[in-house]
């Protein structure tokens, strides 16, 4: 009966021993900042744009009015790193690692729209997985954006623009 039990104990733990090494140990392996881009929420239909941070993008004038006005900009930050990779403890040691964007609107008077560190999830098959941070520009100012990565070994700070003005 003891037997039964013991191997029906391990049965039972066999899923969460093989999915706590899935990532395997990623302490040797720092994350990086892969990429970056940013889509704006526009407001009147709940619908997000085309990435702005692409060269093709056609501009940001007046965002704030018209038919596509926006008045929040997603911005995805993507992170690469070992294939299943893990940071935050759940299938493996956590190791400190996490991301941090900074928005700040220039301007005349400079404002600080966001300064938020967030945890790195579980990179999926290809080394990859993205996070997201919702920032409230007024639309009418340029916004500078600075991710890194924080922790052990902080990473190369990566900075894009997002060129918003207004006028007639």
């Amino acid at each position: 009966m003891i037997g039964v039990v013991l191997v029906l104990a391990l049965a039972i733990a066999a899923p969460g021993i093989s999915a706590q090494t899935r990532g395997g140990n990623s302490q040797g392996s720092a994350p990086e900042i892969s990429g970056m881009r940013a889509h704006l929420f526009q407001n009147k239909s709940a619908q997000l744009s085309q990435d702005i941070l692409d060269p093709k993008y056609g501009g940001s004038w007046n965002i704030i009015a018209g038919p596509n006005s926006a008045n929040a900009t997603l911005v995805v930050v993507e992170v690469s790193g070992p294939p299943g990779g893990t940071y935050t403890g759940y299938f493996g040691p956590r190791t400190k690692y996490m991301v941090h964007l900074v928005a700040q609107e220039l301007g005349r008077r400079p404002k600080a729209l966001l300064d938020r560190t967030d945890a790195i999830p579980v990179l999926n098959d290809n080394g990859k997985v993205y996070v997201a941070f919702l920032v409230h520009p007024s639309g009418c100012a340029p916004v500078r954006l600075t991710a890194t990565i924080v922790g052990a070994r902080p990473s190369k700070p990566l900075e894009r623009s997002l060129n918003f003005a207004c006028g007639e």
